[in-house]
């Protein structure tokens, strides 16, 4: 039954070959590089500093985690984990923030994501009953299938409330481990949902921007609750 794909995407997300999910991550990106473009007006040096900074959080799993960044004005601040472990960071996102500690922030999060195979999950789950009877056999073709609408289905991914809390959760947890205030992922919501890109598809009056693609907060409702998940979490430990 449809109603079961997503119950089946779970259990096959953790049983796939890992050339398979190398396979299916380099394609997404390749593909949501030509929809978005593949560049970034990051600095060498500032990427390699955000990377540095990262790398213990992006170590700390059972899926490493590799982190790239792209100049995606369609997408605003934002962003995304990629069913192979890569993660894309916006160069609008990074210039949001006022201190890196609240972008580690959104990346443990992410991070979450990875660890749980999130990403996998949903682009499984989407790609209807004929890929996965195909992965389900072994046909690398059903493969080839998932990848061609893998970038649609990220950029316009909605995590259930139950994903986000999961990746909340971790992302919150693995902040602690490595001495990193969880207050700074609240303080970097806060900022996404004043910014004005959040306002994107929200009137109804602006066409082209109700059509354009998700920015992360619309992708990650629930901005205060989340916020406020926080800050307890902070207040408990």
């Amino acid at each position: 039954a449809v109603w079961g794909l997503p119950w089946v995407a779970q259990k096959m997300a953790v049983r796939l070959p890992q050339e398979w999910v190398v396979q299916l991550g380099k394609g997404t990106l390749t593909g949501l590089d030509k929809a978005l473009g593949d560049t970034t007006t990051l600095p060498l040096a500032r990427q390699q500093a955000l990377r540095d900074s990262f790398a213990p959080l992006a170590q700390d799993g059972a899926i490493p985690a590799a982190l790239v960044f792209r100049d995606w004005p369609r997408l605003g601040p934002n962003a995304l984990a990629l069913p192979d472990g890569t993660i894309v960071m916006t160069d609008q996102l990074v210039a949001l923030a006022e201190d890196d500690r609240e972008l580690l922030a959104v990346l443990a999060h992410e991070v979450g994501h990875v660890q749980e195979r999130h990403a996998l999950q949903r682009v499984m789950a989407s790609s209807g009953v004929a890929a996965l009877v195909f992965i389900l056999a072994g046909d690398v073709s059903g493969l080839a299938n998932i990848v061609v609408v893998a970038p649609t289905i990220m950029t316009h991914l909605h995590h259930s409330r139950a994903l986000e809390a999961d990746a909340d959760r971790y992302g919150f947890a693995l902040m602690n481990r490595h001495g990193l205030d969880p207050v700074w992922f609240a303080r970097i919501i806060r900022k996404l949902e004043a910014s004005p890109k959040n306002n994107v598809g929200e009137k109804a009056e602006d066409a082209s921007k109700e059509d354009s693609m998700s920015d992360w907060l619309r992708s990650h409702p629930a901005s205060e609750e989340r916020a406020h998940h926080a800050e307890q979490f902070r207040a408990q430990h």
